[in-house]
């Protein structure tokens, strides 16, 4: 009788035992599947934000398309002549890819590169370099957005790190060119983000959208405003896309020290959003204020190297003066 009662509370201790072994593991493939969801719900693809109002929410972009103060416009562009090459590539009978993203990607080589040949500075220390795919993430409000560029133009090694990034492409195919600005929006403040975290001078970054067909031109500024160009035409305006695509590889070029052209007696590296608003006209008309902006200098400085990296110094500093404004992007 005994051995039976004792048999008995050992039968109930083993299905105890069974039902606390099912309840852990149950507990843990319960545990898993909310930290697969949490991860799932704190890192979010840039290609899954379908509008522009929704990726401007998300990275605290401020922008409204119908608003004439985020508008952009070149004030008198130069006359230029440099799309002979890309005129003759698309109307070559030996390419049939105008469907194709990877046509439009080779038309905007050719332009890129061609006019970075033309504006090269030989006595820079770093140049203009294109990067393709590269991976950019933004963190804001508890959720990492991640997402790859197409291309990059920057002056570092952007799969390094993209605070030296200063011109960003989204390419897509032909007819379906405005689908990208939510991404290029998401793109634009992953790399103003990072150049402010670097303690770059500028923080500003730009922006093109193309199907190699039609063209956008974006920029976002220091306070997250962002302005866009109106949609431009390749067939009718092949002359201004190139003029916009020049102005905004030789404004990038005077952003940084490493650089810019201009070492001695430079005007620009701290007065850069001033230099960008007396050449480019941002926002209403009726609101343009060409002065000098707050919190700007436009006192000439040199720059100069010191150890590993760009200094910028007042022109009345000696080359040994420790008062200075060191630079190193």
């Amino acid at each position: 009788m005994i051995v039976d009662k004792i048999r008995e509370q050992n039968l109930e201790a083993a299905n105890s035992l069974s039902l606390l072994k099912d309840m852990i593991s149950d507990f843990k493939k319960f545990s898993q599947i909310m930290e697969q969801r949490s991860n799932a719900s704190s890192c979010l693809a840039a290609t899954s934000f379908d509008t522009y109002k929704k990726a401007c929410e998300a990275v605290g972009v401020n922008y409204n398309m119908q608003d004439l103060d985020h508008h952009w416009e070149l004030r008198e562009p130069d006359s230029l002549s440099a799309y002979k090459c890309i005129k003759e590539l698309w109307g070559s009978d030996s390419v049939d890819m105008q469907e194709s993203e990877t046509f439009c990607g080779t038309i905007m080589d050719l332009v890129f590169l061609d006019r970075l040949r033309v504006l090269k500075d030989e006595n820079a220390t770093r140049h203009l370099k294109f990067v393709p795919e590269v991976s950019l993430s933004v963190e804001r409000g508890g959720a990492t957005i991640t997402g790859r560029a197409n291309w990059c133009l920057g002056y570092g090694n952007a799969r390094g790190g993209f605070e030296s990034t200063l011109i960003i492409m989204e390419a897509k195919k032909l007819g379906t060119a405005q689908s990208g600005l939510p991404q290029l929006i998401i793109y634009l403040a992953a790399v103003l983000d990072a150049r402010k975290d670097s303690h770059n001078m500028d923080s500003a970054v730009f922006g093109l959208l193309t199907d190699s067909s039609v063209f956008q031109f974006v920029y976002l500024d220091p306070a997250r405003k962002l302005f866009t160009s109106r949609l431009l035409q390749w067939v009718t305006d092949k002359k201004r896309i190139v003029q916009w695509i020049d102005r905004v590889l030789e404004d990038s070029i005077k952003a940084s020290p490493h650089t810019t052209p201009v070492k001695s007696s430079n005007r620009t590296l701290r007065a850069y959003q001033t230099e960008l608003k007396r050449g480019h006209l941002f926002g209403d008309p009726l609101n343009d204020n060409p002065d000098l902006i707050d919190g700007e200098d436009e006192r000439p400085v040199n720059v100069v190297w010191r150890g590993e990296s760009f200094t910028v110094v007042e022109c009345n500093e000696t080359e040994d003066s420790d008062d200075t404004n060191n630079m190193g992007e």
